[in-house]
């Protein structure tokens, strides 16, 4: 039995590109995705995705809350 070089490395090549093209598609885990930090006068949510912090204090004159801190984080597709 002889071995065809050529197809053997032509038929790796598209079982490995199928491969990594599968774990490209796999849908994006929203667990472990969002981090809550809190202490009795502020709170931070962070994206772990994108890096973006919302964050929040309990008294006004503490910090500057952001204004969209109690909006949804993750938009519906």
């Amino acid at each position: 039995m002889r071995i065809h070089f050529p197809s053997l490395a032509t038929g790796a090549f598209v079982v490995l590109s199928v491969v990594l093209f599968a774990a490209a598609q796999r849908p994006v885990s929203t667990e472990s995705r969002f981090e809550l930090e809190a202490t009795p006068n502020h709170v931070f949510v962070l994206d772990r995705d994108t890096g973006r912090v919302w964050q929040k204090f309990v008294s006004d004159d503490s910090g500057q809350s952001d204004q969209d801190f109690a909006l949804p984080k993750l938009r519906a597709r």
